[in-house]
């Protein structure tokens, strides 16, 4: 039991992190909070999705910096 919250209490903060950064949200708004704090309670679906869109992501912006370092006689 310990061991669920404590990743749902690192779960929380990665999500709150990001929401805190997001300069269009609103941070007075409690719905979203709720929402940041269910989305932590049910870890074991939303953590899979979080990692998964995470590492495309960095696989993404890999593969784009890969292709601009490449010189044009190889691209083709």
């Amino acid at each position: 039991m310990i061991g669920y919250f404590t990743i749902a209490a690192l779960v929380f903060s990665f999500v709150s992190h990001d929401f805190i950064k997001d300069k269009d949200a609103r941070k007075d708004d409690l719905g979203a909070w709720f929402f940041i704090t269910f989305a932590a309670l049910i870890w074991p679906l939303t953590l899979p999705n979080m990692v998964r869109t995470v590492v495309a992501t960095g696989l993404n912006s890999h593969r784009s910096q890969e292709k601009q370092s490449l010189p044009e006689a190889s691209r083709a």
